[in-house]
């Protein structure tokens, strides 16, 4: 059938094409997920075909076959309740797949009262309540879903994208991308983000997982999905990532490190809790996460030394390659400490809520407001910690152990260039840009548990 669909398609704001169309009573009403006519008249007029072939045979025995596999829900709720990893993660790869299907497909939604159905695209914003409703949308659609045209979409989708240039990041008008012409770092940075989602994404059907071995396998009690009449995923697992330049670890300037040195006085004493984050992520390579809930009695006095032990408690999962470790404290780093202590139980003060939420945001401030334009700040000084480990010591196996690095391939990744080639920007330790507290000499006397 030949659609006339010149009102029927409008540009929006963001250059993407916006479809409104009655169907046999059915209202159409998708954003498509491209800036190009032809291709967004194309999609359109698949969209308005499928509409009609609603009313045919075709589409009810097409249906049938959907209906005959696992939804995408039941296939959620399986790798929900299946999965070996812990929540955080398992929610993060959950979230990886639902947010793909949403950024490229959109569902059916009853409208009530009004006694018809529209197609419409599902909110892909990070909070809460949206996640929450992605989820219960998205999996209503048949797992047949997974494609390798998904994909295709998904990666057309996002190269569509302009990313946005943060408060810190200082460009010339000349550096900054515009709808369908990236800049060749931003064409890299959405090439990384479509690669995430994929990895996410295609995780729940991990065939060697490390931790979980073959989540497909059909063997009741050793697949997850045992259970279930899955979707033929071979497309969708064998479409190929984006080759992208490995991003290795490079030091900040010295002039942005004098900056942060000059300004420690003002954080000791103004931000309190907020310095205590400073000194275990830059002196001890702790992760945030690891810091906000760590307790007084997991500090421990030895014969050598003063240590913070890394392990899981109430508040937090410990380290994140699920090995305990004991890191060494640089001298006199304790006694300071003591001298801030504010709180009996938690080495941080403040309630629960500054714990989790506000320290964070009190030291990536100061950060800020002292001329710290990396992307990450609390991690910037934990991998400048890693660095200088690196490259005293050229061992990185011993500096994954030290740093409690999940992969080996992470340490390799971010500090092989450190071993191979010695920057001398960065200090040996002992001889950091900042005068108190410094790392000991003997930082790599650490026990891993």
């Amino acid at each position: 059938m030949k659609w006339k669909l010149d009102k029927a398609l409008t540009k929006g704001a963001d250059g993407f094409w916006n479809l409104r169309k009655m169907v046999r009573g059915k209202a159409i009403k998708a954003k498509l997920p491209t800036r190009d006519k032809g291709t967004a008249l194309k999609r359109a007029i698949q969209l308005c075909d499928a509409a009609l072939l609603g009313h045919d045979k075709t589409l009810t025995e097409a249906k049938a076959r959907r209906d005959s596999v696992a939804s995408v829900g039941d296939i959620l709720d399986a790798y929900e309740k299946g999965s070996p990893l812990s929540p955080k993660y398992t929610n993060r790869n959950i979230n990886s797949l639902t947010f793909l299907i949403a950024s490229v497909r959109g569902v059916e939604i009853e409208q009530e009262g009004r006694g018809r159905v529209e197609i419409k695209r599902v909110d892909c914003s990070s909070s809460p309540k949206a996640v929450a409703k992605r989820r219960k949308l998205i999996g209503k659609l048949p797992g047949s879903v997974l494609t390798a045209e998904l994909l295709a979409d998904f990666k057309e989708h996002v190269l569509g994208e302009v990313p946005p240039v943060q408060v810190w990041e200082s460009r010339h008008p000349d550096e900054i991308s515009t709808p369908g012409k990236l800049t060749p770092a931003d064409l890299n940075k959405q090439k990384r983000k479509v690669n995430r989602y994929l990895r996410g994404a295609r995780s729940l059907f991990a065939k060697r997982s490390p931790s979980g071995g073959n989540l497909m396998s059909r063997e009741v009690g050793v697949g997850i999905y045992a259970n279930l009449k899955m979707p033929d995923l071979t497309g969708f697992m064998a479409v190929p990532q984006y080759k992208v330049n490995k991003k290795s670890y490079r030091a900040p300037s010295r002039r942005m490190w004098g900056r942060i040195e000059a300004a420690v006085p003002e954080l000791k004493e103004n931000w309190p809790e907020a310095y205590k984050v400073f000194l275990f992520a830059r002196n001890c390579g702790l992760r945030l996460g690891e810091i906000k809930f760590l307790k007084w009695e997991e500090i421990e006095e030895r014969h050598d030394g003063e240590f913070v032990h890394v392990t899981e408690n109430h508040f937090t999962d410990g380290s994140k390659g699920k090995e305990d470790r004991d890191v060494k404290l640089p001298d006199g780093m304790l006694e300071e400490l003591e001298d801030l202590k504010t709180d009996s139980r938690f080495v941080i003060g403040g309630d629960h809520h500054f714990r989790k939420d506000l320290v964070e945001r009190e030291i990536s401030d100061w950060m800020r407001a002292h001329g710290w334009n990396r992307q990450q700040t609390v991690h910037e000084l934990r991998k400048w910690f890693g660095a200088q480990l690196a490259t005293q010591t050229g061992d990185l196996y011993a500096v994954k152990k030290i740093l409690g690095h999940k992969s080996y391939q992470t340490t390799l990744d971010t500090y092989e260039d450190l071993v191979k080639y010695p920057d001398d920007q960065i200090p040996a330790i002992g001889e950091s840009v900042f005068a108190n507290p410094k790392p000991p000499a003997n930082v790599l006397a650490v026990n891993v548990a």
